[in-house]
């Protein structure tokens, strides 16, 4: 059975929710890293027709962190290009605990970010784990 991109996506919400992450574990640091594991990967990802990278210009764009007290994330937010659009959804750490992956995109061009979120949330977990 193929999956569509509904289900692809709360595949990674659970994912991110059976490891035990929450917005408490996600700081600037982690943010960042998954930003940077996005740059790695959308440009030369299998699932799409096209090459896609994260904005950074306008500044508008850019990655957009805002931090609770504690320096964990209250919400943040990747936008993407692509050959024909300019900042669309990447992935959306939203204030009410919703997770977002490409709202715009079918299921082919949402993979490749549920599956860098899904590697990202391992390696948050193994951090993690280390750590207690």
């Amino acid at each position: 059975m193929v999956e569509n991109r509904d289900t692809i996506n709360q595949r990674a919400r659970k994912h991110f929710a059976d490891l035990g992450l929450t917005y408490k574990d996600i700081g600037s640091k982690e943010f960042f890293g998954l930003v940077k594991l996005l740059d790695e990967i959308l440009p030369k990802n299998e699932f799409t027709y096209f090459e896609m990278k994260v904005s950074k210009f306008p500044k508008g764009n850019a990655p957009k962190i805002e931090l609770d007290n504690d320096g964990s994330i209250k919400s943040a937010f990747i936008r993407c290009d692509g050959p024909y659009f300019k900042g669309r959804e990447a992935i959306s750490f939203n204030r009410d605990g919703f997770i977002g992956f490409a709202g715009w995109a079918d299921t082919n061009n949402t993979r490749p970010f549920t599956e860098t979120f899904i590697k990202w949330c391992d390696n948050i977990a193994k951090i993690k784990e280390t750590m207690q």
